[in-house]
């Protein structure tokens, strides 16, 4: 029985789901009126556990709750989904949608990740409940907590796409957007600082045909080229899907940033675009820091063994994903208008 009903968790955010015995529970925070403007949805959270009320008081329910939640309070519906390659522009357009004070944006939220997993946690888990658990999860994370707010964008974590006909099956009306990069950049950003989804030995992450051995084993250039190489091919599988869009790192902003806005059925006001743009001259993980293009660098900085792997494993993903994109004809602007 759960502790506090939905209406009582008014103001307060889903931020864990956890599995015992096939048992889901949903951990909750107070958040008031919190805006998610950092870069990463965790590091706002992390701000608000370290709250006195938080560490003292974090109430933990079942899904039942959380499923009532979702349809009592004021919760947005999603507007668009961002997914990625890894390390291609996926945060710095977050931060251009969390410019306006009319969207939401949550980018990586580590409870819709779990909940993606939860087959991992309840095999038994049903096709439908899984999809009413996810939509449950996202719409309760999208309350309205602001009278401005007006648009939800989720940035999702890079291996996400590959839950992507689940979570159409969810939100079969929401557009998404497949973000990539010339993939020898991509590789070099990884290996200069590994992420959870691409260091060897996190088993739930392993490429298809990769075991755990394997994985330790092998050149660190090539199982980081495996791991981006099966988030392309779960992009491309997508490539005949209508509410999808493929967008090179390249081409952000001003090229990309008006078929975006379009496909997402996005109109922002002036003063929104411009605050929009004003992010690309900030470093978008580092918003104290001037952005600075460093594709220039990786490109010199490339060890033979990430140009072999790249070119070998990624490369004809790449010329792939480039036919896909290149087949779509987009309006442009200039950082004027």
């Amino acid at each position: 029985m759960d502790l506090m009903s939905a209406k009582q968790l008014a103001g307060y955010l889903p931020v864990a789901a956890n599995w015992k015995d096939a048992q889901a529970k949903i951990d909750w925070c107070l958040v008031g009126d919190a805006k998610f403007t950092a870069p990463f949805f965790s590091e706002t959270i992390q701000q608000h556990l370290q709250r006195p009320f938080n560490r003292a008081f974090r109430p933990l329910t079942t899904v039942d709750a959380l499923l009532e939640c979702s349809k009592i309070h004021d919760c947005l519906k999603p507007s668009g989904f961002i997914f990625h390659m890894s390390r291609c522009g996926s945060t710095l357009l977050a931060q251009m949608f969390a410019a306006s004070t009319q969207n939401l944006v949550l980018s990586e939220a580590p409870p819709i990740d779990r909940i993606l997993a939860a087959k991992r946690f309840d095999p038994n888990l049903t096709e439908q409940d899984h999809i009413t658990l996810l939509r449950a999860m996202v719409l309760s994370l999208g309350q309205r907590r602001h009278p401005e707010l007006q648009r939800y964008i989720i940035k999702f974590d890079s291996w996400h796409v590959r839950h992507l006909d689940l979570i159409q099956r969810a939100f079969p009306d929401v557009p998404w957007i497949f973000l990539y990069r010339n993939p020898l950049e991509v590789l070099v950003s990884n290996l200069e600082q590994l992420a959870g989804g691409t260091s060897p030995g996190v088993e739930e992450h392993l490429p298809p045909g990769i075991d755990l051995l394997d994985a330790l084993t092998m050149p660190v250039e090539r199982y980081v080229s495996l791991v981006l190489a099966h988030i392309c091919t779960g992009a491309l599988l997508q490539r005949e899907n209508t509410a999808g869009l493929f967008i090179n790192y390249s081409d952000l902003p001003h090229v990309a940033l008006p078929e975006i806005l379009q496909h997402f059925r996005i109109q922002p006001s002036a003063d929104e675009l411009a605050q929009m743009l004003l992010k690309t001259r900030r470093h978008a993980k580092q918003p104290g820091s001037e952005f600075k293009p460093d594709s220039e660098r990786k490109q010199r900085e490339a060890s033979p063994a990430a140009r072999h792997f790249s070119d070998t494993i990624l490369t004809p993903l790449y010329v792939q994903l480039e036919g896909v994109a290149q087949s779509l004809t987009r309006p442009t602007f200039s950082a004027s208008n």
